[in-house]
C-alpha cells in the first residue's frame, strides 16, 4: 500500500463566536409540598465549547426578560505578592524553575 498523498492541513473545528440556543421553560416540584418552580436546564458540549467546562464558578445578571451568564475567572495574585514570593525563594536559596 502506499501512502496518502494529501496536503491538507486538518485544523481543529472552531467555535463561532455567536452562536443561537432556543431553550423553553420547564418545571421542577418539590415533593414535600408539590410546589412547581420554573426551571431552565442547559447541557451539552457546547457549553465545554464556550468555556463553561465542569466545575468553572458562574455569575448570573437577572433582569425583565434577560438572564445572562458569565464565566467567573479566578482572581490574579497581586504583583506585589508574587514579587515577594520570589525574593522570598531566591533568599532562600531556592531554585526557581518556569
Amino acid at each position: 500500500m502506499t501512502g496518502v498523498d494529501c496536503i491538507a492541513v486538518c485544523e481543529p473545528e472552531e467555535v463561532p463566536a455567536v452562536s443561537y440556543r432556543q431553550l423553553t421553560v420547564s418545571y421542577a416540584s418539590r415533593y414535600k409540598d408539590f410546589v412547581y418552580t420554573p426551571a431552565i436546564m442547559m447541557k451539552g458540549l457546547w457549553l465545554e465549547a464556550a468555556g463553561f467546562t465542569t466545575g468553572t464558578k458562574v455569575d448570573m445578571l437577572v433582569m425583565e426578560g434577560t438572564i445572562l451568564l458569565t464565566t467567573r475567572r479566578p482572581p490574579e495574585k497581586p504583583l506585589l505578592r508574587t514579587s515577594l514570593e520570589l525574593g522570598a525563594l531566591l533568599a532562600a536559596g531556592k531554585r526557581i524553575t518556569a
